[in-house]
């Protein structure tokens, strides 16, 4: 059970390439999928989740093809978008039954019983007879989480999962993933680095429709023992850096500016090597001026 994806492409009206020969393949786990605004990845979520065509290239899970046999994949897809749309004036339990009858549990009271289980997944069930158009944020994208595991889909494609989420919640949401993992290829698209370093084995980053690593998470940080390194600077020398070195993140402490360089030696006197983390990596690959 993988999906492979290759030399995928897709150019929008106007000439915008979204996607440039993108090539990835993905075992059962959690897989993270990481980029820039504008990156890619939407095009390359709605494409694997059957919403559009590519211009050209394959995309296969388990044997299926996945733009010519769209009706196949749908059976063993779960995918929530970064914007999800509901009806508003209809309840959390009518809605999520109507989605689970949708995705083939005809069952009346398997699909009840599924339904009221995983209201209580998303701690939502206390409030399942209140329309949807009642919750707050925080509450419709843990519902957007529920029925996108409504089914126990073999591949789940999920947009910016904890946004929104309280710490709780998030913390819920991520043992929900892992157990959901366990059997099927779960893919998370965020923003969040934390969220790809702490929950997934394995990655992507993608920029201007581009792969620009895939593999590892652990060993894409390692890659950068020894080549890390801080400083505290005053704001105002902080051009002079960037001129001469490869500043890869800066932060304000204290009324100076804390620079972080990727090089191979200690890059000036003051500096101090520290531990890289997967936000390191990112923008090594991803300058912050980019």
């Amino acid at each position: 059970m993988v999906l492979s994806i290759e030399n995928l492409c897709k150019t929008w009206p106007g000439g915008k390439r979204a996607l440039d020969q993108v090539s990835l393949s993905i075992s059962p786990g959690l897989y993270g999928l990481l980029g820039p605004n504008g990156a890619g990845k939407s095009t390359l979520m709605r494409t694997i989740a059957t919403l559009q065509d590519p211009d050209s290239g394959s995309v296969h899970f388990d044997g299926i093809d996945v733009i010519r046999q769209k009706s196949c994949i749908r059976s063993l897809l779960g995918y929530l978008p970064q914007e999800f749309g509901v009806y508003p004036r209809t309840s959390a339990f009518a809605l999520l039954d109507h989605i689970a009858m949708l995705k083939g549990c005809t069952d009346s009271r398997a699909r009840r019983e599924s339904v009221n289980a995983m209201l209580c997944h998303v701690n939502l069930y206390q409030f399942r007879s209140h329309a949807v158009e009642t919750f707050s944020g925080g509450m419709k994208r843990r519902f957007g989480i529920a029925q996108a595991l409504l089914g126990n889909p073999r591949l789940l494609i999920i947009d910016e999962p904890t946004a929104g989420l309280d710490p709780g919640e998030r913390n819920r949401f991520c043992d929900l993933l892992y157990s959901t993992a366990q059997q099927a290829v779960v893919i998370l698209s965020t923003h969040i680095i934390q969220d790809v370093q702490q929950l997934c084995p394995c990655m992507a980053i993608i920029h201007e429709g581009r792969v620009l690593y895939s593999g590892s998470t652990s060993a894409a940080i390692d890659s950068l023992q020894g080549k890390i390194w801080k400083k505290l600077v005053p704001m105002d020398a902080l051009p002079n850096y960037q001129s001469r070195f490869q500043v890869i993140s800066t932060r304000l402490m204290s009324g100076s500016t804390q620079i972080c360089i990727f090089a191979d030696a200690q890059p000036d006197t003051g500096f101090e090597s520290c531990d890289p983390d997967l936000e390191s990596f990112f923008f090594s690959r991803i300058p912050q001026t980019a």
